[in-house]
C-alpha cells in the first residue's frame, strides 16, 4: 500500500502544470503587487476573489508579482471565483501569514492529496487541508504527503464521531478540535460559526502556528506542533480578529 500511494502522490505532482500550456486566460487580471511577506500558508479553496483589494494584498506572490496559486479547473494560476469564507476568516486570525490559494472542485475526491502536491512545490511551511478526513477517499494519500514532507506542518479540522487515532501520531500534522472534540489542539472563538466549527479550529491552530513561525522561523513543523500543544492542548479560546495590513 504505500509504495502504491507514494506512486500516486508522485504523479498528482507530476501532472500538476501539464494543463498550463493549453490553458486559456479566462479569469480577471491579476492587480499588480508585491508578495506582502509573512509566512506562507497554502489551502485549498472553492475560489478567491483576487480583485478585492483587501484579498489581493494578503496573497503570496513571486518575485515578478504573480500570485503563488493554482487553479486545478481551468489549469492556471488564477484560481479565481467568489472568494471562498474560510479564506477571509483564516485571514482574519492573523496579520502574520500570506495566503497560496489552490482551486478545485469541490467533489474532488483527491482535494486534500492535491494541495499537498500543489503546496509541497511552493514555500509554504503551514498546510490547511480542511476538506479531508478518515474515510474520505484521498486520506490514505495525504496521510502518504505528511510522511513524505515532514518540514511542513499539516492542519486538519478533527470532525465528530470519526477517529485521527493514526493522524495523531504524526510529528508534523495538527488535528484541531472544536471544545468536547478530541485533538492534539482544541480551540473556540467568538467569531466561530456555530456550524463550522470544526473549520474554525484547523484555521485558529494555522494561524496559532504562524504566528509562531513569525517570530521563531528556525522552528521545525515537529517543534511548532509541540508548542501548540502545550499552548492549546487543554483548550485555547483565541480572541477578536486580526486587522488586517
Amino acid at each position: 500500500m504505500r509504495r502504491c500511494t507514494v506512486s500516486l502522490l508522485a504523479g498528482l505532482a507530476a501532472g500538476l502544470f501539464a494543463a498550463a500550456a493549453s490553458a486559456q486566460p479566462r479569469d480577471p487580471s491579476v492587480p499588480p503587487g508585491l508578495d506582502p511577506g509573512g509566512v506562507p500558508v497554502a489551502v485549498f479553496a472553492d475560489g478567491v476573489d483576487y480583485t478585492d483589494p483587501l484579498i489581493v494584498r494578503r496573497l503570496a506572490r513571486d518575485g515578478e508579482g504573480d500570485l503563488i496559486a493554482w487553479d486545478f479547473t481551468d489549469g492556471d494560476a488564477r484560481p479565481f471565483g467568489p472568494t471562498d469564507p474560510r479564506i477571509p476568516a483564516l485571514l482574519a486570525l492573523t496579520t502574520s501569514l500570506r495566503l497560496i490559494v489552490a482551486r478545485g472542485a469541490a467533489a474532488d475526491p483527491a482535494r486534500a492529496a492535491r494541495l499537498t502536491a500543489f503546496a509541497v512545490r511552493t514555500a509554504a511551511r503551514i498546510v490547511v487541508a480542511w476538506d479531508t478526513a478518515p474515510g474520505r477517499p484521498d486520506w490514505a494519500l495525504f496521510l502518504e504527503g505528511v510522511r513524505r514532507f515532514p518540514d511542513r506542518l499539516f492542519v486538519i479540522p478533527a470532525v465528530t464521531g470519526l477517529s485521527y487515532v493514526e493522524a495523531r501520531a504524526h510529528a508534523n500534522l495538527v488535528v484541531a478540535a472544536r471544545p468536547s472534540v478530541v485533538g492534539d489542539v482544541v480551540l473556540q472563538g467568538e467569531s466561530a460559526d456555530p456550524g463550522r466549527a470544526d473549520l474554525f479550529a484547523a484555521s485558529a491552530a494555522a494561524a496559532l502556528a504562524a504566528d509562531v513561525l513569525a517570530d521563531q522561523p528556525q522552528l521545525s513543523a515537529a517543534e511548532i506542533k509541540t508548542r501548540l500543544q502545550k499552548q492549546c492542548g487543554s483548550g485555547c479560546r483565541i480572541g477578536a480578529p486580526a486587522q488586517p495590513r
